[in-house]
């Protein structure tokens, strides 16, 4: 692994192992209770889903720099009272969704379906994380961030035809 070139993995450059290598690091105990995946469903559409054993009444998260959100639309398991908000600068994908009163129920199914453009020199379409600045965010119906580990996660990416 090269400390520039980010893999996806957690690396010796994540957990900042003193030998400089994978073995001595143990990866702290955390129960994920809410992931988010991609799924690729045309050159322009992108499908965020969600699986989750907890309740949320929100959700952040941002797109390998250089994706484009174009147009956005709740997902099958929206309930009405939510707002989605994206950022639709050019390069910069980010998505945020909350709401006042119904929350989104333990279970799985679709975020939101977003219409994208992304760069060309793009291979891996993936949900961003920054270890000091955490990009990626559910919070639950108590309004506390949910425990979700992301800075542990192998990101999750897609491959771009």
């Amino acid at each position: 692994d090269d400390a520039n070139i980010k893999t996806g993995y957690i690396t010796h450059y994540d957990t900042e192992c003193a030998d400089g290598t994978d073995s001595c690091c143990e990866e702290p105990t955390c129960d994920e209770p809410a992931t988010l995946s991609l799924e690729y469903i045309d050159a322009n559409t992108i499908r965020v889903n969600y699986s989750s054993t907890v309740e949320f009444a929100a959700f952040q998260f941002d797109l390998t720099e250089g994706t484009t959100i174009n147009s956005f639309s709740a997902g099958d398991i929206i309930p009405p009272d939510w707002m989605i908000s994206a950022n639709t600068d050019v390069g910069e994908a980010k998505v945020l969704a909350n709401t006042f009163g119904s929350t989104i129920p333990a279970g799985a199914g679709e975020l939101v379906v977003l219409d994208v453009t992304i760069d060309a020199s793009i291979e891996n379409l993936c949900l961003q994380k920054n270890i000091s600045d955490v990009n990626i965010l559910f919070v639950g119906s108590d309004e506390n961030a949910i425990n979700h580990c992301p800075e542990y996660w192998q990101l999750t990416c897609i491959p771009i035809p």
